[in-house]
């Protein structure tokens, strides 16, 4: 009797072996149309980094939650490498109000919504002055791309300085802020970067890179070529999450004040939502913006604050139609 029970479970657990190295070989066999089909129709724009532990392929995600992703063979990943979750890969309350107000309208901005005008007004309320109004948009390189372009119809003026190593979208535009591209219309200053940066000392690196900055109105100014804004992130995630020194910004933005019509602006990222007592980083900047961004898929985790919010000082020369 004893021998017939093991034999069984035996026979049990060769099938459970089977179906599990059928199940498996049909996935590494829909896998494997999956790449052809990809390297077939999918324009490779970066370089695929991330190997699976077991195999060395190319990692394939099906599903997210919480902190978490999972490939096609169950895998789980702790992702510490995505900025746009927020508030986890799919947060239940982000799913259903995602859902419910795709169920009942999804349209343009161009019309009033009660929905737009309550965010608006919630938003606006946690910006600091004189920010007091909203411009919606598609995407974070749509915002910048916007921005860039208020400050060019304000001043007159195309020429911007940005922080090497920074990052604000991959538009024509926006690409030469990086630095990676020369470009006539953009100059790079130095990253304040306290660890490997040029200037490391607490107690004057912040007015030495804001010297820097001073340095680049001063030499472009001489050339002819007037600045039409500042544009930074409120903490450099791209550049590897450096904190900008304490009092850096407030001694650029005064630089740029000497300027008739220079316009600092800071961009609002992801990482710097709800991370710092705050619902921005803006209060860390410590001097006064005319416009700020928010980039990102930014999820508050109570709503989805959209993919590009361009927030404004109102003025009377830039009037949308």
């Amino acid at each position: 009797m004893e021998e017939r029970q093991v034999s069984r479970k035996e026979e049990r657990g060769a099938e459970k072996s089977a179906i599990e190295e059928q199940e498996s070989a049909a996935n590494e066999g829909k896998m494997a149309v999956s790449y052809a089909l990809f390297a077939s129709h999918v324009y490779i724009n970066c370089l695929l980094c991330l190997r699976s532990p077991r195999d060395s392929g190319e990692v394939h995600f099906v599903r997210g939650e919480k902190q978490y992703l999972f490939d096609e063979k169950g895998q789980k990943y702790l992702d510490i490498g995505n900025s746009t979750p927020h508030v986890g890969h799919c947060h239940p309350t982000v799913v259903s109000v995602a859902a419910r107000q795709m169920a009942e309208l999804n349209t343009n901005t161009r019309f009033i919504n009660d929905r737009m005008i309550t965010f608006a007004e919630k938003l606006t309320s946690s910006l600091p002055d004189p920010l007091s109004k909203c411009i919606f948009v598609n995407s974070r390189s749509e915002a910048n791309d916007l921005a860039l372009r208020i400050a060019e119809v304000a001043t007159g003026h195309t020429h911007a300085i940005s922080i090497t190593g920074c990052y604000h979208g991959h538009l024509q535009s926006l690409t030469a802020l990086r630095g990676d591209y020369p470009s006539s219309d953009c100059s790079q200053a130095p990253t304040p970067d306290m660890y490997r940066g040029k200037y490391r000392d607490i107690e004057t690196a912040a007015r030495q890179y804001a010297g820097e900055v001073q340095h680049i109105i001063d030499r472009q100014t001489a050339d002819g070529k007037h600045i039409s804004c500042f544009i930074h992130e409120t903490v450099l995630t791209h550049a590897g999450m450096i904190h900008l020194p304490r009092g850096y910004l407030p001694a650029v933005y005064k630089s740029a004040e000497t300027l008739a019509l220079c316009m600092p602006s800071s961009k609002q990222n992801q990482t710097a939502l709800k991370l710092f007592g705050n619902c921005t980083a803006l209060k860390r900047v410590g001097a006064r913006q005319e416009w700020c961004v928010y980039a990102g898929e930014a999820e508050s985790g109570l709503e989805r604050l959209g993919d590009g919010i361009l927030g404004i000082r109102p003025q009377e020369w830039f009037q949308i139609s």
